[in-house]
């Protein structure tokens, strides 16, 4: 499993879908989600951040609209894997993969930084990457503990960028501030993201 790691983060990237027509479908499904309902639950939070969700039309898309079964049966695996990695312990209870939605940015528009609570784990599938889309950026959680300099800096990176590829799965601790750059392209950046928590056998 191709994990990378800052700080003693670990987190997963790799590109899982390389088919373009299955490519290709799960981006024209997504236009197709912000076509249909430009002004359901997702659009008032995008007013705040300025990236648009599929909240309010699904809440677990990966699980309740069945055009992303192919490409949920593609993730679940990486998740345990990654499970694997963080060491979580599955003993008594079993991996549930409890929320999962749409993201659709337009040009100039963005996700602001913030974190996942009630999770263990969360990912981020890229449905299409425009160049110039913007990077995913996650913020150094030891940059504001360690001792800072006498100039008020920390000697440590305060985030870690990582530039997206359509296709591309992203797994990461859902604790960890993260955000999405400004969408420079003219075209829209669209992702699908998930959380993952633990429920009782």
């Amino acid at each position: 499993m191709p994990i990378e790691s800052f700080m003693y983060v670990p987190f997963f990237r790799e590109v899982i879908v390389t088919d373009q027509q299955e490519v290709e479908r799960y981006k024209q499904i997504s236009e197709g989600l912000v076509e249909e309902y430009p002004d359901e639950w997702g659009a008032e939070w995008a007013k705040n951040c300025g990236t648009w969700n599929s909240h309010g039309v699904f809440d677990n898309i990966l699980r309740e609209d069945d055009r992303f079964s192919e490409l949920l049966q593609k993730i679940i695996p990486h998740i345990k894997q990654y499970a694997h990695i963080l060491d979580i312990d599955t003993t008594e209870s079993e991996l549930h993969l409890h929320e999962s939605w749409v993201n659709a940015a337009k040009p100039r528009h963005f996700q602001e930084c913030h974190e996942h609570g009630f999770s263990y784990i969360s990912g981020v599938y890229y449905t299409h990457v425009p160049e110039n889309g913007g990077d995913f950026v996650m913020q150094n959680p030891l940059a504001f503990e360690w001792p800072f300099a006498e100039n008020g800096s920390s000697p440590l990176g305060a985030q870690h960028k990582v530039q997206p590829r359509t296709g591309e799965l992203i797994i990461f601790p859902s604790n960890i501030e993260h955000n999405v750059e400004k969408n420079m392209s003219d075209e829209y950046r669209y992702s699908l993201a998930f959380n993952v928590g633990l429920q009782e056998l």
